[in-house]
């Protein structure tokens, strides 16, 4: 389980340092690259929240198996 979320944490974290380089000097990027662990954080909150809303090992079989396909690509 702590393997599936810090792969989604590192995927999270990529995709806001994307969009702060992407946005550049605009208030939106100061305001990722401020906040940008809270929000890596805040992602990771929200899918342990859907874990614990749906029936446990489905989830997280249904994590791992959209891990191992992003994985191959």
């Amino acid at each position: 389980m702590v393997v599936t979320l810090q792969f989604y944490l590192r995927k999270t974290s990529g995709l806001i340092e994307y969009y702060i380089r992407k946005l550049k000097n605009t208030k939106t990027a100061l305001y990722f690259k401020k906040y940008h662990y809270f929000l890596s954080l805040m992602f990771i909150w929200v899918l342990e929240a859907f874990i614990n809303l749906f029936h446990y090992e489905n989830f997280y079989l249904f994590l791992i198996s959209v891990r191992n396909y992003q994985c191959l690509d």
